[in-house]
Protein backbone atom coordinates (compact mmCIF):
# COMPACT_ATOMS: atom_id res chain seq x y z
CA UNK A 1 0.00 0.00 0.00
CA UNK A 2 0.75 3.46 -0.18
CA UNK A 3 0.41 7.19 -0.24
CA UNK A 4 0.06 9.84 -3.50
CA UNK A 5 3.66 9.93 -3.54
CA UNK A 6 6.43 7.69 -4.94
CA UNK A 7 8.60 4.88 -3.49
CA UNK A 8 10.37 4.70 0.34
CA UNK A 9 9.82 2.95 3.12
CA UNK A 10 11.08 1.89 6.42
CA UNK A 11 13.67 4.18 8.16
CA UNK A 12 15.17 4.93 11.20
CA UNK A 13 17.83 6.70 13.34
CA UNK A 14 19.39 6.02 16.70
CA UNK A 15 18.91 9.63 18.85
CA UNK A 16 19.32 10.88 21.99
CA UNK A 17 20.58 13.98 23.33
CA UNK A 18 23.44 15.77 21.52
CA UNK A 19 24.31 18.55 24.64
CA UNK A 20 25.56 17.10 27.93
CA UNK A 21 28.93 15.93 27.92
CA UNK A 22 27.75 13.22 29.88
CA UNK A 23 25.18 12.15 27.52
CA UNK A 24 25.02 8.43 25.43
CA UNK A 25 24.04 8.40 21.94
CA UNK A 26 24.51 6.56 18.77
CA UNK A 27 25.75 3.07 19.24
CA UNK A 28 27.10 3.64 22.69
CA UNK A 29 23.30 4.20 23.71
CA UNK A 30 22.15 0.49 22.48
CA UNK A 31 25.81 -0.59 24.52
CA UNK A 32 24.75 0.81 27.71
CA UNK A 33 21.29 -0.17 27.48
CA UNK A 34 21.99 -3.91 27.00
CA UNK A 35 24.65 -3.36 29.78
CA UNK A 36 22.11 -2.13 32.95
CA UNK A 37 20.64 -5.68 32.72
CA UNK A 38 23.78 -6.63 34.70
CA UNK A 39 24.64 -5.17 38.10
CA UNK A 40 26.04 -2.17 38.12
CA UNK A 41 30.31 -2.74 38.45
CA UNK A 42 33.71 -1.92 37.62
CA UNK A 43 32.85 -4.03 34.29
CA UNK A 44 29.67 -4.39 33.29
CA UNK A 45 29.62 -7.32 30.72
CA UNK A 46 27.20 -7.89 27.84
CA UNK A 47 27.52 -11.93 27.03
CA UNK A 48 25.52 -12.77 23.77
CA UNK A 49 22.94 -10.46 24.34
CA UNK A 50 20.71 -9.68 21.10
CA UNK A 51 19.90 -5.82 19.89
CA UNK A 52 17.80 -5.93 16.88
CA UNK A 53 18.62 -8.57 14.35
CA UNK A 54 22.60 -9.19 16.09
CA UNK A 55 23.80 -10.34 19.04
CA UNK A 56 25.95 -8.42 20.85
CA UNK A 57 29.20 -9.23 23.52
CA UNK A 58 31.34 -6.68 24.98
CA UNK A 59 31.87 -5.07 28.21
CA UNK A 60 32.08 -1.56 29.90
CA UNK A 61 34.81 -0.68 32.04
CA UNK A 62 34.91 2.21 34.54
CA UNK A 63 36.98 5.20 34.03
CA UNK A 64 35.07 7.90 35.88
CA UNK A 65 34.54 6.12 39.70
CA UNK A 66 30.56 5.83 38.08
CA UNK A 67 29.84 2.24 37.39
CA UNK A 68 26.36 2.84 35.72
CA UNK A 69 26.51 4.78 32.84
CA UNK A 70 29.23 4.99 29.58
CA UNK A 71 31.60 8.29 30.03
CA UNK A 72 33.97 9.50 27.72
CA UNK A 73 36.33 7.94 30.01
CA UNK A 74 35.16 4.78 30.21
CA UNK A 75 36.38 1.82 28.30
CA UNK A 76 34.88 -0.58 25.95
CA UNK A 77 35.38 -4.00 24.32
CA UNK A 78 32.48 -4.57 21.39
CA UNK A 79 31.84 -7.38 19.20
CA UNK A 80 28.80 -7.39 16.68
CA UNK A 81 27.49 -10.62 14.56
CA UNK A 82 24.65 -11.35 12.75
CA UNK A 83 22.40 -13.89 14.80
CA UNK A 84 23.15 -16.75 12.92
CA UNK A 85 26.55 -16.73 13.52
CA UNK A 86 26.61 -17.49 16.92
CA UNK A 87 26.75 -21.05 17.22
CA UNK A 88 27.93 -21.18 21.21
CA UNK A 89 25.75 -19.32 23.50
CA UNK A 90 27.53 -16.25 24.66
CA UNK A 91 30.25 -16.14 22.29
CA UNK A 92 30.37 -13.69 19.53
CA UNK A 93 32.97 -15.13 16.64
CA UNK A 94 34.64 -11.97 15.32
CA UNK A 95 35.31 -14.00 12.16
CA UNK A 96 31.34 -13.60 11.78
CA UNK A 97 30.75 -10.05 12.24
CA UNK A 98 32.79 -6.79 13.32
CA UNK A 99 35.12 -6.79 16.60
CA UNK A 100 36.14 -3.32 17.78
CA UNK A 101 39.77 -1.94 17.00
CA UNK A 102 41.75 1.04 18.51
CA UNK A 103 44.92 0.86 16.58
CA UNK A 104 47.73 2.32 18.86
CA UNK A 105 46.28 0.98 22.38
CA UNK A 106 47.77 -1.15 24.37
CA UNK A 107 45.28 -3.59 23.81
CA UNK A 108 43.80 -2.63 20.28
CA UNK A 109 40.51 -4.74 21.40
CA UNK A 110 39.36 -2.10 24.16
CA UNK A 111 39.28 1.50 23.26
CA UNK A 112 37.23 4.81 24.88
CA UNK A 113 34.02 5.73 24.01
CA UNK A 114 35.09 8.40 21.52
CA UNK A 115 36.89 5.72 19.56
CA UNK A 116 34.50 3.41 20.04
CA UNK A 117 31.98 5.95 18.00
CA UNK A 118 34.98 6.93 15.83
CA UNK A 119 35.07 3.02 14.79
CA UNK A 120 30.86 2.99 14.50
CA UNK A 121 31.24 5.98 11.96
CA UNK A 122 33.75 3.99 9.75
CA UNK A 123 31.83 0.98 10.36
CA UNK A 124 28.00 2.52 9.72
CA UNK A 125 27.19 0.64 6.64
CA UNK A 126 28.31 -2.78 8.02
CA UNK A 127 26.72 -2.15 11.23
CA UNK A 128 23.31 -1.31 9.66
CA UNK A 129 23.41 -4.37 7.68
CA UNK A 130 23.95 -6.12 10.96
CA UNK A 131 21.76 -4.37 13.11
CA UNK A 132 18.97 -4.63 10.58
CA UNK A 133 19.37 -7.34 7.68
CA UNK A 134 16.51 -7.05 5.69
CA UNK A 135 14.63 -4.72 7.36
CA UNK A 136 14.61 -2.21 10.08
CA UNK A 137 10.99 -2.25 10.77
CA UNK A 138 10.91 -6.01 11.19
CA UNK A 139 13.36 -5.68 13.73
CA UNK A 140 11.52 -2.78 15.42
CA UNK A 141 7.43 -3.75 14.53
CA UNK A 142 7.88 -7.20 14.23
CA UNK A 143 6.43 -6.91 10.84
CA UNK A 144 8.24 -5.16 7.95
CA UNK A 145 6.21 -2.23 6.98
CA UNK A 146 6.18 -2.49 3.37
CA UNK A 147 4.94 -6.18 3.47
CA UNK A 148 2.60 -5.40 6.48
CA UNK A 149 0.76 -2.64 4.53
CA UNK A 150 1.08 -3.94 0.97
CA UNK A 151 -0.60 -7.15 2.77
CA UNK A 152 -3.63 -4.89 4.22
CA UNK A 153 -4.03 -3.95 0.98
CA UNK A 154 -4.02 -7.67 -0.61
CA UNK A 155 -6.77 -8.15 2.33
CA UNK A 156 -9.22 -5.55 1.98
CA UNK A 157 -9.50 -4.54 -1.30
CA UNK A 158 -7.53 -6.68 -4.15
CA UNK A 159 -8.74 -9.90 -2.92
CA UNK A 160 -11.89 -8.44 -1.29
CA UNK A 161 -14.33 -11.51 -1.84
CA UNK A 162 -16.73 -10.62 0.08
CA UNK A 163 -18.50 -8.47 -1.79
CA UNK A 164 -17.83 -7.05 -5.79
CA UNK A 165 -19.15 -3.56 -7.10
CA UNK A 166 -20.93 -2.87 -10.35
CA UNK A 167 -18.72 -2.04 -13.26
CA UNK A 168 -17.37 1.43 -13.55
CA UNK A 169 -17.12 2.16 -9.83
CA UNK A 170 -13.96 3.26 -7.85
CA UNK A 171 -14.62 2.05 -4.63
CA UNK A 172 -13.01 0.19 -1.47
CA UNK A 173 -14.78 -3.27 -1.08
CA UNK A 174 -13.14 -4.27 2.08
CA UNK A 175 -13.02 -3.41 6.01
CA UNK A 176 -14.85 0.47 6.50
CA UNK A 177 -12.84 -0.32 10.51
CA UNK A 178 -10.42 -3.07 11.76
CA UNK A 179 -9.12 -4.15 14.54
CA UNK A 180 -6.72 -6.98 15.19
CA UNK A 181 -4.90 -8.53 17.99
CA UNK A 182 -2.00 -10.30 17.38
CA UNK A 183 0.71 -12.28 19.68
CA UNK A 184 4.38 -12.67 18.07
CA UNK A 185 8.06 -14.28 19.27
CA UNK A 186 11.07 -14.86 17.09
CA UNK A 187 11.91 -19.03 16.43
CA UNK A 188 15.84 -17.71 16.86
CA UNK A 189 15.21 -16.52 20.47
CA UNK A 190 13.53 -18.67 22.93
CA UNK A 191 13.05 -15.26 25.54
CA UNK A 192 11.30 -13.34 22.79
CA UNK A 193 7.70 -12.21 23.10
CA UNK A 194 5.84 -9.67 21.45
CA UNK A 195 1.92 -8.04 21.12
CA UNK A 196 0.79 -5.84 18.60
CA UNK A 197 -2.16 -4.06 17.71
CA UNK A 198 -3.25 -3.19 14.44
CA UNK A 199 -6.03 -0.89 13.13
CA UNK A 200 -7.62 0.34 9.92
CA UNK A 201 -10.49 2.89 9.22
CA UNK A 202 -11.76 4.28 6.03
CA UNK A 203 -12.19 8.10 5.51
CA UNK A 204 -13.14 7.67 2.27
CA UNK A 205 -13.62 4.99 -0.95
CA UNK A 206 -10.02 5.62 -1.81
CA UNK A 207 -8.29 6.70 1.44
CA UNK A 208 -7.77 5.26 4.39
CA UNK A 209 -5.44 5.61 7.61
CA UNK A 210 -3.61 2.58 9.53
CA UNK A 211 -1.16 1.55 12.16
CA UNK A 212 0.31 -0.69 14.26
CA UNK A 213 1.47 -0.53 17.93
CA UNK A 214 3.89 -3.39 19.00
CA UNK A 215 5.53 -4.42 21.88
CA UNK A 216 8.65 -6.65 21.63
CA UNK A 217 10.73 -7.52 24.90
CA UNK A 218 14.33 -9.67 24.47
CA UNK A 219 17.63 -8.40 25.75
CA UNK A 220 15.79 -4.74 25.15
CA UNK A 221 12.30 -3.58 25.43
CA UNK A 222 11.13 -2.53 21.89
CA UNK A 223 7.98 -0.24 21.83
CA UNK A 224 7.04 0.98 18.62
CA UNK A 225 4.12 3.03 16.77
CA UNK A 226 3.98 2.91 12.61
CA UNK A 227 0.88 5.25 11.35
CA UNK A 228 0.19 5.82 7.36
CA UNK A 229 -1.78 6.87 5.44
CA UNK A 230 -2.64 5.25 1.95
CA UNK A 231 -4.54 6.54 -1.42
CA UNK A 232 -5.22 3.69 -2.96
CA UNK A 233 -7.99 4.02 -6.37
CA UNK A 234 -9.26 1.24 -8.63
CA UNK A 235 -11.09 0.08 -12.03
CA UNK A 236 -13.50 -2.56 -12.39
CA UNK A 237 -14.97 -4.37 -15.19
CA UNK A 238 -17.12 -6.76 -16.09
CA UNK A 239 -16.09 -9.36 -18.03
CA UNK A 240 -17.85 -12.69 -19.34
CA UNK A 241 -15.46 -15.34 -17.93
CA UNK A 242 -14.70 -12.76 -14.82
CA UNK A 243 -14.55 -9.33 -13.12
CA UNK A 244 -11.20 -7.76 -13.59
CA UNK A 245 -9.60 -5.07 -11.10
CA UNK A 246 -6.98 -2.69 -12.05
CA UNK A 247 -5.54 -0.35 -9.49
CA UNK A 248 -2.72 1.81 -8.17
CA UNK A 249 -2.00 2.66 -4.36
CA UNK A 250 0.47 5.01 -2.41
CA UNK A 251 1.47 5.73 1.18
CA UNK A 252 3.22 7.55 3.28
CA UNK A 253 3.36 7.66 7.17
CA UNK A 254 6.01 7.53 10.29
CA UNK A 255 7.60 4.93 12.00
CA UNK A 256 8.89 6.00 16.09
CA UNK A 257 10.47 3.08 18.52
CA UNK A 258 12.41 3.36 21.91
CA UNK A 259 14.20 0.82 23.60
CA UNK A 260 14.97 0.13 27.19
CA UNK A 261 17.15 -2.76 28.52
CA UNK A 262 14.17 -5.67 29.34
CA UNK A 263 15.97 -7.18 32.31
CA UNK A 264 17.37 -4.07 34.22
CA UNK A 265 19.23 -4.51 37.26
CA UNK A 266 18.41 -2.85 40.68
CA UNK A 267 20.97 0.10 41.44
CA UNK A 268 22.70 0.16 44.84
CA UNK A 269 20.93 2.60 46.86
CA UNK A 270 21.25 6.24 46.37
CA UNK A 271 22.40 5.76 42.45
CA UNK A 272 20.95 7.38 39.54
CA UNK A 273 21.57 6.79 35.70
CA UNK A 274 21.51 8.98 32.86
CA UNK A 275 19.19 8.45 30.56
CA UNK A 276 20.53 6.34 27.38
CA UNK A 277 17.52 5.02 25.58
CA UNK A 278 17.84 4.37 21.83
CA UNK A 279 15.38 5.94 20.11
CA UNK A 280 14.13 6.18 16.19
CA UNK A 281 12.14 8.26 14.05
CA UNK A 282 11.18 7.68 10.24
CA UNK A 283 9.75 8.76 7.55
CA UNK A 284 8.01 6.33 5.24
CA UNK A 285 6.79 6.29 1.63
CA UNK A 286 6.20 4.10 -0.94
CA UNK A 287 3.99 3.43 -4.18
CA UNK A 288 2.61 0.93 -6.93
CA UNK A 289 0.40 -0.97 -8.62
CA UNK A 290 -1.83 -4.28 -8.85
CA UNK A 291 -4.66 -6.32 -10.52
CA UNK A 292 -6.61 -8.91 -9.31
CA UNK A 293 -9.24 -11.54 -11.26
CA UNK A 294 -12.70 -12.67 -9.73
CA UNK A 295 -14.27 -15.90 -10.70
CA UNK A 296 -17.99 -16.65 -9.19
CA UNK A 297 -18.15 -21.08 -9.49
CA UNK A 298 -21.83 -21.57 -8.00
CA UNK A 299 -21.85 -20.42 -4.39
CA UNK A 300 -17.74 -20.58 -4.62
CA UNK A 301 -15.92 -17.24 -5.47
CA UNK A 302 -11.84 -18.13 -6.02
CA UNK A 303 -9.92 -14.53 -6.52
CA UNK A 304 -6.36 -13.92 -7.40
CA UNK A 305 -3.84 -11.07 -7.26
CA UNK A 306 -0.81 -9.59 -6.70
CA UNK A 307 0.63 -5.75 -5.80
CA UNK A 308 4.37 -4.50 -7.28
CA UNK A 309 5.70 -2.18 -4.84
CA UNK A 310 8.83 -0.01 -4.89
CA UNK A 311 9.98 1.32 -1.39
CA UNK A 312 12.97 2.99 0.10
CA UNK A 313 13.83 4.98 3.06
CA UNK A 314 15.31 8.80 4.28
CA UNK A 315 16.03 10.48 7.98
CA UNK A 316 15.88 14.30 7.84
CA UNK A 317 19.30 15.37 9.27
CA UNK A 318 17.08 17.68 11.45
CA UNK A 319 15.89 14.95 13.00
CA UNK A 320 19.15 14.16 14.87
CA UNK A 321 21.92 14.47 16.92
CA UNK A 322 25.48 15.25 15.78
CA UNK A 323 26.15 11.59 17.47
CA UNK A 324 23.96 9.94 15.09
CA UNK A 325 24.74 11.17 11.31
CA UNK A 326 27.12 8.57 10.94
CA UNK A 327 24.07 6.12 11.01
CA UNK A 328 21.60 8.42 9.03
CA UNK A 329 24.22 8.53 6.25
CA UNK A 330 23.84 4.66 5.64
CA UNK A 331 20.09 4.55 6.30
CA UNK A 332 19.68 7.21 3.66
CA UNK A 333 22.06 6.01 1.17
CA UNK A 334 19.56 2.80 0.87
CA UNK A 335 18.27 2.56 -2.18
CA UNK A 336 14.98 1.12 -3.53
CA UNK A 337 13.46 -1.55 -1.88
CA UNK A 338 10.82 -3.77 -4.68
CA UNK A 339 8.38 -6.05 -3.51
CA UNK A 340 5.95 -8.38 -5.03
CA UNK A 341 3.20 -9.18 -2.83
CA UNK A 342 0.54 -11.46 -4.07
CA UNK A 343 -1.90 -14.12 -2.95
CA UNK A 344 -5.40 -15.87 -3.58
CA UNK A 345 -8.84 -16.24 -1.52
CA UNK A 346 -11.51 -18.89 -1.85
CA UNK A 347 -14.93 -17.61 -0.12
CA UNK A 348 -17.94 -20.49 -0.18
CA UNK A 349 -21.47 -19.00 0.63
CA UNK A 350 -22.59 -21.02 3.65
CA UNK A 351 -25.97 -19.21 3.00
CA UNK A 352 -27.26 -15.95 1.20
CA UNK A 353 -25.72 -13.82 4.36
CA UNK A 354 -23.00 -16.00 5.31
CA UNK A 355 -19.50 -16.96 3.75
CA UNK A 356 -16.72 -19.01 4.77
CA UNK A 357 -13.32 -17.50 3.46
CA UNK A 358 -9.46 -18.35 3.60
CA UNK A 359 -6.44 -16.89 1.98
CA UNK A 360 -3.24 -17.12 1.15
CA UNK A 361 -1.11 -13.88 1.22
CA UNK A 362 3.25 -13.69 0.25
CA UNK A 363 5.19 -11.21 -0.14
CA UNK A 364 8.41 -11.35 -1.30
CA UNK A 365 11.85 -9.14 -1.99
CA UNK A 366 12.59 -8.69 -5.77
CA UNK A 367 14.94 -6.09 -5.17
CA UNK A 368 17.22 -4.88 -1.87
CA UNK A 369 18.50 -1.22 -1.63
CA UNK A 370 20.59 -2.26 0.95
CA UNK A 371 24.71 -2.41 -0.42
CA UNK A 372 27.16 -5.20 1.00
CA UNK A 373 30.06 -3.63 2.72
CA UNK A 374 33.57 -5.76 1.46
CA UNK A 375 34.10 -6.10 5.48
CA UNK A 376 30.97 -8.97 5.05
CA UNK A 377 30.43 -9.72 1.49
CA UNK A 378 28.22 -12.85 2.79
CA UNK A 379 25.91 -11.40 4.81
CA UNK A 380 22.08 -11.89 3.09
CA UNK A 381 20.90 -8.80 2.75
CA UNK A 382 17.22 -9.96 1.30
CA UNK A 383 14.39 -9.19 3.02
CA UNK A 384 13.01 -12.24 4.27
CA UNK A 385 9.65 -14.11 2.75
CA UNK A 386 6.14 -13.20 4.59
CA UNK A 387 3.57 -15.42 4.63
CA UNK A 388 -0.01 -15.33 5.78
CA UNK A 389 -2.75 -17.98 6.36
CA UNK A 390 -6.35 -16.34 7.47
CA UNK A 391 -9.36 -18.25 8.39
CA UNK A 392 -12.62 -15.95 8.51
CA UNK A 393 -16.28 -15.74 8.59
CA UNK A 394 -18.23 -13.33 6.86
CA UNK A 395 -22.04 -12.18 7.44
CA UNK A 396 -24.20 -9.70 5.62
CA UNK A 397 -27.40 -8.06 7.30
CA UNK A 398 -28.71 -5.39 5.32
CA UNK A 399 -26.27 -2.91 4.37
CA UNK A 400 -24.07 -4.19 7.14
CA UNK A 401 -20.80 -6.67 6.77
CA UNK A 402 -19.64 -8.19 9.80
CA UNK A 403 -16.73 -10.85 9.22
CA UNK A 404 -13.81 -11.91 12.19
CA UNK A 405 -11.31 -14.70 11.92
CA UNK A 406 -7.70 -16.07 12.85
CA UNK A 407 -4.19 -15.27 11.23
CA UNK A 408 -1.15 -16.57 11.53
CA UNK A 409 2.03 -15.11 9.68
CA UNK A 410 5.68 -16.30 9.40
CA UNK A 411 8.63 -13.36 8.46
CA UNK A 412 11.97 -15.49 8.78
CA UNK A 413 12.28 -16.20 12.12
CA UNK A 414 9.39 -14.29 13.31
CA UNK A 415 5.90 -16.26 14.23
CA UNK A 416 2.58 -14.29 14.57
CA UNK A 417 -0.63 -15.27 15.70
CA UNK A 418 -3.65 -12.91 15.54
CA UNK A 419 -7.47 -12.50 16.11
CA UNK A 420 -9.22 -9.89 13.73
CA UNK A 421 -12.47 -8.18 13.29
CA UNK A 422 -13.88 -6.39 10.70
CA UNK A 423 -17.06 -4.15 9.86
CA UNK A 424 -18.24 -2.62 6.83
CA UNK A 425 -21.19 -0.39 5.35
CA UNK A 426 -22.26 -0.78 1.76
CA UNK A 427 -23.56 2.83 0.77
Amino acid sequence: MTRRVAAISALVAITGSAAPAWAQGGLSAAVLELARNAPPGVVRPISGERLYGAVVCARIIDGNTSTNDFAAQDSVSFTIVPRGAVTTPGVCPPSGGLEFVAPGNPDPSVGTRGQFEAWATANARALFNILFPGSLSAALLGADTAHLYAQQLLLTTVLGADAVRRSGTAARAGAAGLAELEWFNRDDSPGSSGRALQGLYDFTDSFSVQGRYADHSEDLRTHALTVAADFHPYREFNREIAVVRVGAVARSGITYANATAANRAPLPSGATETSSEPTFGSLDVGGGGWASVFKDLGRTRVVGGALLQGSGSHVPASWLGSNFGYLADAINARGLDLDLSWGGSVGYDLTNRTVLIGKYLESDNVKSGLESDPTLPDLDLGKPASRTVIGSIAYRTGALRFSGGYRFASTGSISAHALFFRANVDW
